[in-house]
């Protein structure tokens, strides 16, 4: 049971804590056609939606900040800018916090209470730790998976126990070049180790930082000997950072 419910980690939550609709929603998709990867990464996937926009006379405003949602009545009418412009729509989406969103970006003023007092029971979903690297092993070689998970426990509450406590736990390895050569150089694989992870560890996390990524290479380097000594390139991202780019 623990090996079928390996997978978890994708949703953010252990088999014990997940709906049944969104634990079988994964297992449904793997059965069907087996896991699909967009060739050339994810990200051409969002180039792609970019250019189609642009060719349908849109604009895509990068590194542009939302500072408020307007409204009128019952209706949103557009947006302001942190830069002061008005952008005016009568549909918004916003791929925000939803406290963000409602609070402060909209105003609980102008957001009916019931639903407020809804959004306000919610918890925030677990965050993550992640590394991002490049090495010369040849993994190729290794009779590896794509997706690797990596668990120091067989029951799984155990491991988000773990997690809570701000300790490495729900942790899968990445190797994307094993589909796709064309990520890296000749002679080089990605590496990408995620760990979930809570947003508030009780220290800055500029502090952590650098402690961490020691620990999540400490790992790797259980799954692939010799990781450590073959790295190219090598980066993290904390919770903090995934709010700096997502508003999450």
């Amino acid at each position: 049971i623990a090996v079928l419910g390996a997978q978890w980690p994708y949703m953010g939550l252990p088999p014990s804590k997940l709906s049944f609709m969104a634990g079988t929603g994964v297992w449904m998709a793997l059965m069907e056609r087996g896991p699909v990867y967009v060739k050339g990464s994810f990200q051409k996937l969002a180039d792609g939606l970019a250019e189609e926009l642009a060719e349908s006379g849109g604009e895509v405003a990068y590194d542009t900040a939302v500072s408020e949602i307007m409204v009128d009545g019952d209706r949103v009418t557009g947006v302001k800018t942190e830069d002061g412009r008005e952008l005016r729509s009568p549909v918004i989406v916003s791929n925000a916090d939803a406290k963000l969103t409602f609070e402060r970006l909209i105003g609980e003023d102008r957001v009916p209470p019931r639903f407020m007092k809804r959004v306000r029971r919610m918890k925030p979903s677990i965050s993550a730790f992640m590394t991002y690297s490049a090495c010369t092993l040849p993994l190729h070689e290794m009779g590896l998976s794509g997706e690797v998970f990596v668990y120091d426990h067989w029951d799984h509450d155990e491991t988000w126990a773990d997690i809570e406590a701000g300790r490495l736990g729900g942790l899968w390895l990445s190797l994307p070049t094993l589909h796709d050569r064309s990520l890296a150089p000749d002679g080089e694989h990605l590496v990408i180790f995620t760990s979930l992870m809570p947003y508030d560890i009780g220290e800055p996390w500029e502090q952590a930082k650098e402690r961490y990524t020691e620990q999540m290479l400490a790992r790797a380097e259980q799954v692939l000997p010799g990781y450590r000594d073959s790295i190219t390139f090598l980066d993290s991202a904390t919770p903090e950072t995934f709010e700096r780019y997502t508003l999450a």
